[in-house]
């Protein structure tokens, strides 16, 4: 009866198994902290779905699957925050997650707000910014018209506001 797999033996064997697998994990391992430090540090790809910033992004959210991508900027990233800058921060109501809104004011700035929130005018705090989205029904996006100004440090630039992707 024959074997059903002849060379099977051959390459588990030391020299033609073990040896290229060890080169290429050791090469490969080389790179998983720069890849987590770029990430982390430096920039990172973020793909934006659902419609909270339709028009400006996601252009055919409701007539196709695919998904903006957008370079957000995180080497020092609150540095020349300003009004009409698009971020992406980490959600107050879903932490998990990251979302893109753009900023409408800045620290000390008077903001004429939307519903849900319960004030018709606010003041943006110290440290603070404004935030919303750009979909023209109120409804479809979640902003700092539901959950207040967003701390200026957890706020990352998105490069695509100022051109750059």
């Amino acid at each position: 009866m024959p074997r059903p797999f002849p060379s099977l033996p051959r390459l588990l064997s030391t020299r033609h198994f073990l040896r290229p697998t060890l080169l290429t994990l050791g090469a490969l391992s080389t790179w998983i902290p720069l890849y987590f430090f770029f990430n982390d540090h430096v920039a990172q790809l973020m793909w934006v779905t659902g419609p909270s910033m339709y028009p400006f992004l996601n252009t055919d959210y409701n007539t196709s699957t695919t998904k903006d991508v957008v370079l957000v900027n995180m080497w020092n990233p609150s540095e020349g925050l300003r009004r009409g800058m698009v971020v992406a921060f980490w959600s107050p109501l879903r932490p998990e997650s990251m979302i893109v809104k753009r900023v409408v004011a800045l620290q000390g700035d008077s903001v004429l707000t939307k519903n849900p929130y319960p004030f018709a005018r606010e003041n943006v705090p110290l440290g603070h910014v404004w935030v919303e989205g750009e979909h023209p029904e109120e409804r479809k996006t979640l902003d700092s018209n539901t959950y207040g100004p967003v701390g200026v440090p957890i706020t990352q630039r998105d490069e695509r506001a100022d051109g750059l992707i």
